[in-house]
């Protein structure tokens, strides 16, 4: 685990029959100043109009070597999204 500021950019694709597929990118920063690069993609499906489910999978890569261990981590996530709102919760979920 580590804590870090995370700033990201999605583009998604949402298809007539409500579902929808999207690419994540993301970088992480922690306070000692190493930096995660996040790559993810995945599905969703619209459930009500204020509310989305989705999951998929991410990747790490770091140059740092006291988060080297994240380079070979394989993640899932899952999660909801409010388009009225723009809130997003997602939970993450790693094996490596």
């Amino acid at each position: 685990m580590y804590n870090a500021r995370h700033i990201e950019t999605v583009s998604g694709l949402v298809k007539p029959d409500g579902s929808s597929e999207y690419e994540a990118r993301a970088i992480d920063t922690t306070s000692d100043g190493d930096t995660i690069l996040i790559t993810a993609k995945g599905k969703g499906r619209v459930e009500t109009p204020t509310r989305s489910r989705l999951e998929g999978e991410h990747t790490f890569q770091t140059a740092s070597k006291k988060l080297a261990w994240l380079d070979t981590v394989k993640g899932r996530h899952e999660g909801t999204y409010n388009p009225a709102t723009g809130e997003v919760s997602i939970r993450l979920y790693g094996k490596t």
